[in-house]
């Protein structure tokens, strides 16, 4: 048999096999608490990514992360390298990928029951897809799982298309949370697009994998958003390009969430000596700023944190967050409640910025509320560092 026709019987044994998964998907929500309106049972959450060697198309890094939720810490992380020797073939991406994602479910299942997740978020599509059965659906009929596709961009199948007409859509949500149905020419919601994140200007497009319906999947994507791309995918991402780079020792692009890395630094000094911007904005879930000295050998010289007394505004802070080597919060009785009750003041009491001014009212996130707070007019030690501590998520400089 030639080479052709190889292919053409590879390409009729992988639809037969997709076409009997794909009867097995369940596309309801099949849990209490995909029912629940804040997720109540959800308390794992996981991701998985493939990513490739720069330059290689064969050498690949499979990660599996599983997330705490509703605080998205990583408990769990499984990193192997893989080598995928099948070939890729449009519409088939999951032949080549989902084998090493199941072994590594199947690795956590032995090794650590007690943190399988929950739900699986994963970087591709669900019923979005040619024949309605993406990389997501594949990977949560094998291992039995809920999965969510979380594609980045529109899979242009049963007459969508990245036409004008979807990008004005797409111009009109206007905050995190905002979405539209993705309606093909069959008449068929084959997703949503969903703008994840209030400052992202590109949408993620939802799609159900298995063992969720489409509404419990965008309402969950959207609660594990601390950047554009939900922290399971994130992590998953990140973690397995620093796992080829230590391993190999080769560099690999910038993760998803970082594109702009100047701009929305995620951990680590939002600057460092003179690299000084004229704002700061940071988000915070419900909690004061924490000025850190996480960096023993770059400390925040003679800063601390006031505020005043608890608040019953709900955009307005009012409980400080201590972590280690934070500079201790203190709270101040005041009569009435303005932009001002947010300072950073100097070891001898006097203000070092103006105010930290509450800038957009965010949507609810869980039981708490995001605060974006600008910064302007400060000055800290030379060689000193302004670290958002660990409750911040994104920072945004400007």
């Amino acid at each position: 048999m030639d080479l052709r026709g190889r292919e053409v019987r590879r390409t009729c044994v992988a639809l037969r096999e997709q076409a009997r998964l794909k009867a097995l998907v369940v596309d309801r929500d099949t849990e209490a608490w995909q029912r629940d309106a804040a997720f109540l049972g959800l308390q794992r959450v996981g991701g998985v990514d493939v990513s490739f060697v720069k330059g290689d198309s064969v050498s690949a890094c499979a990660s599996l992360v599983v997330l705490s939720y509703p605080e998205l810490e990583v408990v769990y992380e499984d990193c192997c390298m893989v080598s995928l020797t099948a070939p890729y073939v449009s519409g088939f991406l999951a032949f080549r990928e989902v084998p090493f994602l199941v072994d590594a479910v199947r690795r956590l299942r032995e090794k650590e029951p007690r943190l399988v997740p929950q739900v699986l978020l994963v970087d591709g599509n669900g019923v979005l897809h040619h024949r309605g059965f993406g990389v997501a659906c594949h990977l949560g009929v094998l291992t039995d799982l809920p999965c969510i596709g979380v594609a980045k961009k529109l899979l242009q199948v049963d007459g969508l298309e990245n036409n004008a007409r979807h990008k004005e859509k797409i111009r009109l949500l206007r905050a995190g949370g905002d979405s539209f149905p993705l309606i093909g020419g069959s008449g068929t919601v084959l997703g949503m697009a969903l703008k994840s994140h209030d400052h992202s200007s590109k949408p993620l497009y939802v799609s159900v994998g298995h063992k969720i319906s489409l509404e419990a999947a965008v309402r969950l994507t959207q609660g594990c958003c601390r950047f554009r791309v939900p922290e399971p995918v994130r992590q998953a991402d990140i973690r397995s390009r620093d796992y080829i780079r230590r391993t190999l020792g080769v560099p690999g692009p910038p993760a998803p969430g970082q594109e702009r890395s100047q701009k929305v630094p995620s951990r680590g000094p939002l600057y460092v000596g003179r690299n000084k911007p004229d704002s700061i904005l940071l988000s915070t879930p419900a909690a004061s700023l924490d000025v850190s000295t996480q960096l023993p050998f770059l400390p925040v010289l003679g800063v601390g944190l006031s505020r005043a007394g608890v608040h019953r505004e709900p955009w307005l802070p009012s409980v400080g967050s201590q972590a280690p080597g934070a500079v201790p919060v203190t709270s101040h009785p005041a009569p009435q409640h303005h932009e001002s009750d947010f300072q950073l003041t100097s070891a001898r009491g006097g203000p070092v910025l103006p105010a930290l001014r509450p800038r957009h009212k965010a949507a609810p996130w869980e039981s708490t509320t995001q605060h974006l707070l600008e910064l302007r007019g400060y000055d800290l030690a030379p060689g000193a560092c302004f670290l958002p501590g660990v409750i911040s998520a994104p920072a945004w400089v400007g």
